[in-house]
């Protein structure tokens, strides 16, 4: 069949026509359309509701087209959609996981969905991050906090960064109870993270004195037998051991017998001068001997040098026998030697009784050398009895 010139015009207007409609864009909206979009599986609800079919349905193509948000709402595709910014967290969950169809605003979270850390969200930029008052700590979050609550919390030592004394400070945590001892603010040199009781005394750190703890409540005192002191614990004692000590004699309040008894400590030797007098008569305290015992008293006078215990203590003892009528002269102790014919009187027959001289030295006929000897220095003046 043959065709004119007027009816192949018609023919290629009609198709070009055709291919116009075909190649416009398809402005119509779901909402404007009757057809029943619920049928394909895929509910259109907010702004899906507005949008032109051919927003997803690129050059008429109907089939194939991706249900899941992520598909369409991604940086490589071709769909003409809003796409996760930049900043998005970081999740392999799907969109609608948290958000609602009707707009990106968030109705849930799924936690476990976030391939980033928890600081990488919650910096107080994205959304809620640490108050200004935190205690000092790592930015691992679920060290100590759930995915449901902030509070309560489960704590975790290792995760702190700062110092004890920063969180337990008796308002942040737990501090010092009043009957702490005196120390410094280093809680870790004593406690351990998992209970206040199992410590350790580091007694570096300890600034009050030794008493102040050890007084018999807050740590362990002095014993009931403990010696007779002062309260300087230190003076003899380390911070390692109780024993052994240090003795310092400055600290005792109490007599040398009251230790040196021969239980507590040294006391006097089996052999010992017998005496009542304090050890500190005649002994110091860095040494037993020498002796530093001196004859003060009234009753022995005039002699050149302290003799020996034993020339008058012969039998070991404090207590000696002398003829107490001529105390306290010479003769109290001398009149076993004196001699009666080496002292005549004036008559040339008889002689000086040991009474009538009993004070040899302040005759000034005798002086004493140092082994307690007499020598005659002056000649011998004689009175006769009743002169």
């Amino acid at each position: 069949m043959k065709m004119d010139c007027g009816q192949l015009a018609k023919i290629t207007t009609s198709l070009f026509v055709l291919l116009v409609l075909f190649l416009q864009p398809f402005t119509l909206s779901a909402k404007e359309s009757s057809f029943n979009h619920d049928k394909t599986g895929f509910e259109l609800s907010g702004p899906h509701e507005r949008i032109s079919c051919d927003s997803c349905h690129i050059r008429g193509i109907f089939k194939g087209i991706p249900k899941q948000c992520e598909a369409c709402h991604d940086r490589g595709s071709q769909i003409a959609s809003s796409i996760k910014p930049a900043n998005h967290i970081q999740t392999t969950g799907s969109c609608e996981g948290c958000h609602a169809g009707n707009s990106w605003a968030v109705t849930g979270f799924d936690h476990d969905s976030i391939t980033g850390s928890c600081i990488s969200c919650h910096n107080g930029t994205t959304t809620t991050g640490k108050p200004s008052n935190h205690v000092q700590s790592t930015n691992t979050c679920d060290d100590c906090h759930s995915q449901v609550s902030w509070i309560p919390a489960r704590f975790d030592h290792s995760a702190i960064t700062g110092s004890c004394e920063s969180c337990h400070n008796g308002v942040t945590a737990r501090g010092k109870s009043p009957n702490h001892i005196s120390s410094t603010n280093t809680c870790d040199n004593c406690h351990i993270t998992v209970t206040w009781t199992t410590n350790r005394v580091d007694h570096n750190d300890v600034i009050g004195s030794c008493f102040t703890c050890h007084n018999g409540v807050t740590a362990t005192g002095k014993p009931s037998n403990h010696i007779t002191s002062g309260t300087v614990c230190d003076d003899c004692h380390s911070t390692s051991a109780w024993i052994p000590a240090n003795f310092d004699h400055d600290s005792i309040t109490g007599s040398c017998i009251s230790c040196h008894n021969g239980v507590t400590a040294v006391g006097p030797s089996t052999g010992h001068f017998i005496t009542a007098l304090p050890c500190e008569s005649c002994h110091q305290t860095n040494s037993f001997i020498p002796d530093i015992y001196i004859h003060n008293g009234g009753d022995y006078p005039n002699h050149p040098s302290d003799p020996t215990c034993i020339k008058c203590h012969a039998g070991n003892n404090s207590t000696v026998t002398w003829n107490t009528a001529y105390a306290p002269d010479c003769a109290a102790c001398h009149e076993s030697k004196y001699d009666a014919t080496k002292h005549k009187k004036v008559d040339g027959v008889s002689n000086y009784t040991v009474g009538e001289l009993q004070d040899c030295t302040n005759s000034t006929c005798h002086e004493l050398n140092p082994d307690l000897s007499i020598k005659q220095t002056h000649a011998p003046r004689h009175f006769y009895s009743g002169w």
